[in-house]
């Protein structure tokens, strides 16, 4: 219960004082629907707003960790394009931005990789290569590497240029490359040319030197 005391001045006496008690409860009673709907508002606007966070939090958590996962594989070697963005915020052009990065260090690195196996004039299989890729395609049958040279070549660059003399190696290894039939083929001087002969038949092999 609560008390309440009352008190009046009395003329030429002492004061009067009232004390009445009633149950808080009882007080309260006409606000408690009103406590009620405020308490389940607070308790709805709070799970709206923790589930809202959430949301928020791993629909940018999930693409960060996505693009995370694609710069690990980058810096293993693995170039493989991520997929195309599905998003048209700051993520999505960052994974742009990422794809992007990633294709041109692919290519990059593949000329690179072209450039350290292949000779530039030519662009066939230097010696390196083309040793490597005679070693895998060697059969169980003899087998034989025909070389051939172009022995004026130097003279023809001192002549007339280095840039037809090159032109002649490019016509060299275009014949060359239809007459071997898809045989590894490379460029193993700068006037000479190897490739590995279909069949070790003598008679054949003369055939194709000839």
């Amino acid at each position: 219960p609560h008390d309440v005391e009352l008190s009046a001045p009395t003329s030429g006496g002492p004061p009067v004082a009232t004390v009445m008690a009633f149950p808080l409860a009882e007080a309260l009673q006409p606000y408690w629907r009103l406590i009620l709907v405020v308490l389940l508002g607070l308790t709805i606007g709070l799970a709206a707003a923790i589930a809202g966070a959430w949301l928020i939090a791993r629909g940018v958590a999930r693409p960060l960790e996505e693009l995370a996962r694609h710069t690990s594989r980058i810096a293993a070697g693995d170039y493989t394009a991520p997929p195309g963005p599905q998003r048209h915020d700051e993520i999505g052009e960052l994974g742009t931005a990422l794809a992007s990065m990633t294709a041109a260090i692919a290519e990059r690195e593949a000329h690179i990789r072209h450039q350290a196996t292949h000779e530039p004039a030519t662009a066939l299989a230097n010696r390196g290569s083309l040793s490597d890729a005679i070693d895998a395609a060697l059969p169980g049958a003899p087998a034989a590497v025909i070389v051939v040279a172009l022995v004026r070549l130097q003279e023809v660059a001192n002549t007339v240029g280095r840039d037809l003399a090159e032109q002649i190696m490019r016509d060299a290894a275009r014949r060359l490359a239809a007459l071997c039939g898809g045989a590894p083929l490379g460029c193993v001087g700068e006037q000479s040319f190897a490739f590995l002969a279909p069949t070790g038949l003598p008679e054949t092999i003369m055939a194709i030197a000839a």
